[in-house]
C-alpha cells in the first residue's frame, strides 16, 4: 500500500539534480535494508505509446534508493536527477513544500543485501544516480566496525562536475 508523505525540503544539488527531503513520523526511520529502494508514485504522469508528450493519465511509478540511511530519524532524503520530459523527475521538481507524495517498499527490489555473505572483495560499477544504492552499501561497509573487506567503486558521469556525492566519496 502506498502511503503519502510530505515534502519538507528540497535543495538543488547541481545543475540537474535535487535532494528531496520527505517527512516521517517523529523518531522514525525508513528502516530499510541496505540497498533497498522505495517506489514513488506520480499521479497522472503515466505515458501512452506516443512518447514523452503522450500523457495517458495513468500513474507513473519509479524506484528510488534513499541517499540517507536508517540513522536519519523523522525524515529521509532522495537525490533525483532531472530529465527533460522526465515524468517523475519533473513532477517532483514542480512540487511545493508540504505537497504529499506516495511511497511504498516492496521486498523483491533488493538485489543483494548486506552483509554480502562470502564476499571478500566488493566491486561496484555504476553511473549517474545509479550511485545511490552503492552509496548505501558503502555507508554500511565502511561504517561497520570490523568489516575490513576491500571495496572497489567504478563510477562515471557526464563530467567531473556532474559526479554526485563527490566530497563524501573522496573522504571515504
Amino acid at each position: 500500500t502506498f502511503i503519502d508523505l510530505p515534502l519538507i525540503a528540497k535543495t538543488e544539488y547541481n545543475h540537474d539534480s535535487t535532494v528531496y527531503e520527505f517527512g516521517l513520523p517523529e523518531g522514525k526511520s525508513l528502516n530499510l535494508p541496505v540497498c533497498a529502494c522505495i517506489l514513488l508514485k506520480a499521479p497522472g504522469r503515466g505515458r501512452g505509446p506516443g512518447g514523452k508528450d503522450d500523457w495517458d493519465g495513468s500513474d507513473a511509478i519509479r524506484p528510488y534508493t534513499p541517499m540517507s540511511d536508517n540513522s536519519m530519524l523523522g525524515k529521509f532524503q532522495l537525490l533525483v536527477k532531472r530529465y527533460d520530459g522526465g515524468a517523475v523527475s519533473q513532477h517532483l521538481f514542480g512540487l511545493e513544500i508540504g505537497a504529499k507524495v506516495a511511497f511504498k517498499h516492496i521486498k523483491f527490489n533488493i538485489k543483494a543485501q548486506y552483509p554480502f555473505e562470502g564476499k571478500k572483495t566488493i566491486s561496484m560499477l555504476c553511473a549517474g544516480t545509479g550511485l545511490t544504492p552503492m552509496y548505501q552499501a558503502l555507508w554500511k561497509l565502511l561504517g561497520t566496525p570490523g568489516d575490513d573487506r576491500k571495496v572497489v567503486l567504478m563510477y562515471g558521469n557526464k563530467t567531473v562536475e556532474d559526479v554526485l556525492m563527490k566530497e563524501q566519496l573522496n573522504e571515504w
